[in-house]
């Protein structure tokens, strides 16, 4: 879903996790926020961490910090370090930088199918 700030009665502010599994076609990443799922993926090797080339398609993780508090980001790599991601201002296509630090990417998790 990509209709602006509300989606299905709810604002996106805080549902980057939600955005990234919805764009795979699930209604969950089955992960309490973005840190948690990009730590997941970073203790099963499959985090490019320190890698800003995320290929388009690749899930791209930000660390918690003062951008995102604890809960950190993650959005969809859409190439050239842009990337979508869902925010208080609704679905946007914005720099890395605007995420907070970066952290590395991933492809989409392999159990997702």
């Amino acid at each position: 879903p990509t209709d602006g700030a509300y989606a299905a009665g709810l604002s996106w502010s805080g549902w980057c996790d939600k955005f990234v599994a919805n764009v795979a076609g699930r209604t969950s990443s089955g992960y309490s926020s973005a840190v948690a799922h990009g730590q997941n993926l970073a203790e099963r090797g499959l985090l490019h961490t320190g890698d800003s080339s995320a290929p388009p398609g690749s899930l791209v993780f930000f660390k918690p910090g003062p951008a995102n508090l604890y809960y950190g980001h993650v959005g969809v790599a859409v190439g050239s370090g842009q990337m979508i991601s869902a925010t208080a201002y609704g679905v946007i296509q914005s720099n890395f930088n605007l995420g907070g630090e970066y952290w590395g990417w991933s492809y989409f998790n392999p159990e997702w199918g």
